[in-house]
């Protein structure tokens, strides 16, 4: 720009993300006419401001976070919705680094707004916004930074912690930094009944779904499978479709299709989240690697042990082993408040790498109508590692190649 501040509106033109419009000069010149904050001059080539930017520019303290997003919004969308909550500056919606194989960005559910003001960033926040009846999480964009600062601890911090763990300091648990709320679409869940039998019904039912949309949860059982979508819009596709032209789950026609609602659909998000809890509660267990610990009780504790063993046990709590919610061949164990990743022992009674293994079957199962699984350690396996950490899609299953 020159000292008047004039920009050639043929400069502007090289922008990408003008190009993408037009590279026409007077055409430009039109639309920037009348916009606020900006005058055009009479020979329709320049552009300035009407007012110079202020020397100290800092959007910081009117910048909000915000989450529970579609990731496929638009941003003409984000901008009107939060142009309720007053002069909106800028939306950014938030992406993952790199791009998917056809070069597109895959987006976040959250997203960072610049308001005008200090006041109207604080009224989005205290104004417990929903999105197509879904809350959203909203702070400042400060305290969110912070709280991930706060989660990538130096090298120095984490040994602490590690010693305090292992001294049984209860106190490291509660200034781990707390995980961000679970939140789950209303009206986005579907019921087919009479789906036929099988072990893995789930995935059967998710495939021939996935033409319509893509199921976020699916549970099959006693003929019957319920599935959870990113958004209800999605959940209403399903359900037309089916009926203007029944699915198919290999060669059995479900006998019906409709939306979950009401209590019904409260007790399916509340057995979701349930899910979501304890594979959050796996992970930390993973991550934190105890390797023991005070313990109570008479024991002497193991090599790597802190003064004590395990103690007395009050009873053996019975091992229950799901599907994955996600994932193909790959099973959850859950004893107590205890969770474990598991694969099926193919030769039962054979340990590869000295692996425990544990027996699971239907309650009142004979020995032999029970099956045997391996205790898959993140440690050793980086699938593992992957999995437990929340990997979306695993190609390695049964059947790949």
């Amino acid at each position: 720009s020159n000292e008047e501040g004039w920009v050639d509106l043929s400069v502007l033109c090289t922008f990408n993300n003008v190009k993408k419009i037009t590279t026409d000069v007077a055409e430009l010149a039109q639309a920037l006419k009348g916009v606020e904050g900006l005058v055009v001059s009479e020979e329709n080539t320049k552009v300035r401001r009407t007012e110079c930017l202020p020397k100290e520019w800092n959007p910081l303290p009117r910048t909000i976070y915000a989450k529970g997003f579609p990731t496929d919004v638009s941003l003409d969308v984000l901008e009107e919705f939060f142009a309720k909550q007053g002069k909106v500056y800028k939306v950014n919606r938030r992406a993952y680094p790199g791009k998917d194989a056809n070069g597109n960005r895959k987006y976040k559910e959250s997203v960072h707004v610049e308001f005008s003001t200090e006041e109207e960033a604080k009224k989005a926040v205290e104004a417990g916004l929903e999105y197509n009846d879904v809350k959203l999480v909203v702070m400042f964009k400060e305290q969110h930074d912070k709280e991930n600062a706060d989660r990538r601890k130096k090298p120095e911090a984490e040994a602490g912690d590690k010693r305090k763990r292992e001294e049984g300091d209860e106190e490291v648990e509660a200034k781990k930094p707390k995980q961000e709320p679970i939140v789950l679409p209303k009206d986005a869940s579907v019921i087919f009944t009479k789906i036929g039998e099988g072990e893995q019904r789930w995935k059967v039912v998710k495939t021939a779904v996935a033409e319509v949309a893509t199921a976020r949860f699916c549970v099959a059982e006693e003929g019957t499978a319920k599935l959870m979508f990113n958004t209800a819009e999605e959940a209403s596709k399903v359900v037309a479709k089916h009926a203007e032209t029944p699915f198919k789950f290999d060669d059995v026609t479900p006998e019906s299709c409709a939306l979950i609602a009401g209590e019904d659909e409260e007790k399916f998000r509340e057995a979701m989240t349930t899910q979501i809890e304890q594979l959050r509660s796996m992970q930390d267990k993973q991550k934190g690697g105890k390797k023991g610990g005070k313990g109570k009780g008479k024991g002497k504790g193991g090599k790597k042990g802190g003064k004590g063993g395990k103690g007395g046990k009050k009873g053996a709590a019975a091992i229950v082993v799901k599907p994955h919610m996600r994932h193909e061949g790959v099973y959850v164990s859950s004893k107590g408040s205890e969770q474990s990743l598991l694969s099926l022992n193919l030769v039962p009674g054979v340990s590869v790498y000295g692996e425990k293994r544990i027996m699971s079957g239907p309650a009142g199962a004979e020995e032999a109508d029970k099956k045997e699984y391996r205790v898959w350690s993140p440690f050793r396996s980086k699938l593992g590692a992957a999995i437990v950490a929340g990997v979306d899609n695993c190609w390695v299953k049964p059947g790949a190649k």
